[in-house]
């Protein structure tokens, strides 16, 4: 197989795989079962292709890791930033074939009654962090097992969209939010995408902090193994 041709397997198995997911989302109304399942046997069917990321979140939770292992690779940066690309197109294309099933869109909103704007960034946040650093660290220590990891993976996922449904409206992936809120948005002309910078802040800082998480953690652990 050309690298081309690899390289191009990747990136359509991230669209498809964002393509997925916020359809599942979209369908269901953001059912919490829902997405983690269709995240599990996405990237059961695809994480040896492209690493089965389909969030912006993970992908750039992947590219802070490696910057601070000092791996600097101009290739795989430019894969992954056609990553996130793709990630995001799929989950405007997911949201416009889950309205088409529907025949309907999901109003995605954080709760402005019971919580503001900056609680429901927080929420965001500290759950992307969290599966960033779930999908860093199990990847590496289920390496043997990668069906557990992905379980894992998938369960981090069904944990925080029930967690933080109620104060975010999130799915902890920039991709699924953004998506379902351009399709809603441009079906009832609204002004659904006032709120975008919560995700799309969760995304860039959860992303980078819970590479840094995973960092720190692991640079800890081989500092406790090293010889005094």
């Amino acid at each position: 197989m050309s690298t081309f041709t690899s390289k191009l397997l990747k990136v359509t198995a991230e669209f498809g795989g964002a393509t997925l997911l916020t359809m599942a989302a979209g369908i269901t109304g953001g059912s919490a079962l829902s997405v983690a399942s269709v995240l599990f046997v996405t990237m059961a069917a695809t994480s040896m292709i492209s690493g089965g990321h389909f969030n912006p979140a993970i992908t750039l939770g992947v590219m802070v890791r490696d910057f601070l292992d000092c791996k600097f690779d101009l290739t795989d940066i430019l894969v992954r930033v056609v990553y996130i690309i793709l990630q995001i197109v799929g989950g405007i294309v997911g949201a416009l074939l889950a309205w088409a099933i529907r025949n309907s869109t999901m109003y995605l909103h954080y709760d402005d009654d019971n919580v503001d704007s900056g609680q429901a960034f927080l929420g965001e946040l500290v759950f992307t962090t969290l599966l960033v650093w779930v999908f860093l660290s199990s990847k590496k220590y289920f390496l043997h097992t990668p069906l557990l990891y992905m379980l894992v993976v998938a369960t981090a996922q069904y944990a925080g969209i029930q967690i933080v449904s109620g104060v975010s409206s999130g799915f902890m992936n920039f991709a699924i939010s953004l998506g379902i809120k351009v399709v809603d948005a441009g079906e009832h002309d609204s002004d659904d995408l006032d709120d975008i910078w919560i995700y799309l802040l969760g995304f860039l800082f959860g992303g980078a902090l819970g590479a840094v998480l995973y960092w720190v953690h692991e640079l800890g652990k081989q500092k406790a193994k090293a010889p005094s």
